[in-house]
């Protein structure tokens, strides 16, 4: 959402909302994991040696734009947004708009 639309539904929302002002955010969270599928040795019978707890991984897209994969205990896998978002000099414009800030 950009400001104004941010601004017009804070307004009818009666409790704090939490807002992210900076880093990348989460752009999805998947059952299948790109790590442990390709370098974890994970098949459907065999448990996987989580690769994804030993080093950092990173999807490249055909932009060429990187984005991070953080994985769970779980075998999840979360992919972060390539860009990270600064919303530091907007924070006091949204504190007017009924926003908890994180």
């Amino acid at each position: 959402l950009n400001r104004k639309e941010l601004k017009e539904v804070m307004k009818d929302i009666k409790c704090k909302i939490a807002v992210n002002i900076y880093g990348k955010t989460e752009l999805m969270v998947s059952e299948y994991c790109p790590v442990g599928s390709t370098f974890g040795n994970k098949a459907s019978k065999k448990e996987c040696n989580m690769p994804c707890m030993k080093d950092n991984f990173t999807l490249i897209d055909r932009m060429n734009e990187k984005f991070r994969v953080l994985c769970d205990n779980s075998c999840r896998s979360h992919i972060l947004n390539s860009l990270a978002i600064n919303l530091i000099e907007e924070c006091e414009e949204m504190e007017t708009f009924n926003s908890f800030l994180l």
